[in-house]
């Protein structure tokens, strides 16, 4: 009876969210993962070894729909979970087109020694799991002789997508909307602010760039370790990614730098700054950077019945695979653990293991991860200039016992920034 109920509140829930989300236009912000249409994707999947060798069984699907009349090719990059580049592949969508493929055919045409890299085992089951990166191409008339279609970089921000976790025999079924980069910047060398000045050479260790640089390196990582030489600046300046041709970052990164430069200027706030530092070449180098005070993540577990589980999915980039960070676990009576947890590039975290015994009482088991990342094994500047994405993935899957009562949900995990001076929100009352 009780996952009868959940399907009736699931399906009152998604007619409320159409109604709300109906009623006016997205604002873009640059540095913060918003619904809005973007050029590059990046997401996890998770494909089952049965849905690869048999076509059944559960698989990740990826639903994009190109917004702007751009005939668009993605050239996609598969990695592993720890961040080894496995395969690369092509998606292509016509102008105006919308496609939703299973990443199974995609895991299918890889070798076997490509696979391999792939494999894990997760709650007793083998999947393919990773994420994949895409990189946005549009096809475009060339300006000059012979004035052929040719492929170029794109930066109009022209898609939309959502990912979806399928097994439909299971009565397994979620979906999410999918976090898009937005092109931001266009220049590589310095940009004067509104006002005319320009930067001051200062000495080697030290960089000094006006607020409006500081802008464009906060929301592209537009570069937290950059070469301190005025004169080298066009060439060196710019975050290269060498995974993905050397090409000069141009795209919103999700930092917590970055999330915390979009929010004032939402809010139009003064912009403050703080002082990062780095070694580069066995030098400590010292930048400017708009301030974030602290960064943390907040995942939601619910874990219905005996057959129920919460998965927790975390994208990062910018740390060492098997970076470890402790948090609270508060459940809703308000009581909390501190615990830990290891995060490579991607990962799975089982709630049902992670929640300790004594905050898991009576079902249902529901609460929040207080994941402050203040507390972990990176360093403070690693930490603030990473790029972090969660979701969480609630579900009760009893198999064929009850299969009308199987569900499963797929919702964004909360991001939170501070931009002021002060200590990050944490729990310390009296416990019930």
């Amino acid at each position: 009876m009780e996952g009868k109920s959940m399907k009736k509140i699931f399906i009152a829930l998604s007619v409320l969210a159409v109604m709300m989300f109906s009623a006016g236009s997205a604002l873009a912000v640059g540095g913060a993962t918003d619904n809005v249409p973007g050029t590059d994707f990046v997401m996890p999947f998770l494909v089952s070894v049965d849905r690869v060798a048999q076509l059944s069984g559960f698989s990740t699907l990826i639903d994009l729909s190109e917004v702007r009349g751009n005939t668009t090719d993605f050239h996609v990059y598969f990695y592993n979970q720890q961040s080894v580049l496995v395969h690369t592949n092509w998606l292509p969508i016509t102008h105006w087109g919308s496609t939703l493929v299973d990443i199974a055919m995609y895991v299918i045409g890889m070798s076997d020694a490509e696979r391999a890299q792939l494999l894990i085992t997760y709650n007793g089951v083998q999947y393919y799991a990773g994420y994949m990166y895409g990189q946005n191409y549009i096809w475009t008339l060339n300006p000059v002789a012979p004035f052929n279609l040719i492929r170029v970089r794109g930066t109009n921000d022209n898609v939309i997508g959502s990912m979806y976790l399928l097994d439909l025999a299971q009565g397994q079924a979620a979906a999410s909307t999918l976090p898009i980069k937005e092109h931001y910047n266009t220049a590589a060398n310095t940009v004067l602010n509104p006002a005319g000045d320009n930067i001051v050479e200062l000495p080697a260790d030290s960089w000094f760039p006006n607020i409006w640089q500081q802008l464009q390196w906060a929301i592209t990582g537009f570069s937290n370790t950059p070469t301190f030489n005025l004169a080298a600046t066009t060439a060196t300046l710019p975050l290269l990614n060498a995974a993905l041709g050397n090409e000069r970052n141009t795209m919103e990164r999700w930092s917590p730098v970055a999330l915390a430069a979009a929010s004032n200027q939402v809010w139009n706030h003064q912009i403050a700054q703080n002082t990062y530092q780095a070694v580069a070449a066995g030098t400590i180098q010292t930048w400017t950077a708009p301030r974030a005070t602290w960064f943390r993540l907040i995942p939601e577990y619910y874990i219905n019945s005996v057959s129920g589980d919460t998965t927790f999915i975390f994208y990062q980039n910018g740390l060492a695979n098997g970076t470890t960070f402790h948090f609270m676990v508060i459940n809703h009576e308000e009581n909390y653990v501190d615990t830990s947890i290891t995060i490579n590039e991607m990962t799975l975290i089982d709630a049902r293991e992670t929640v300790p015994d004594s905050l898991k009482v009576t079902y249902p088991y529901y609460g929040i991860l207080n994941l402050t990342l203040d507390d972990t094994a990176a360093a403070a500047t690693d930490v603030m200039w990473a790029e972090y994405l969660g979701w969480n993935w609630q579900y009760d899957n009893s198999g064929g016992t009850s299969p009308n009562l199987n569900w499963s949900i797929l919702k964004g995990m909360a991001r939170d920034v501070g931009t002021v001076p002060g200590t990050m929100p944490v729990p310390n009352h009296v416990q019930p």
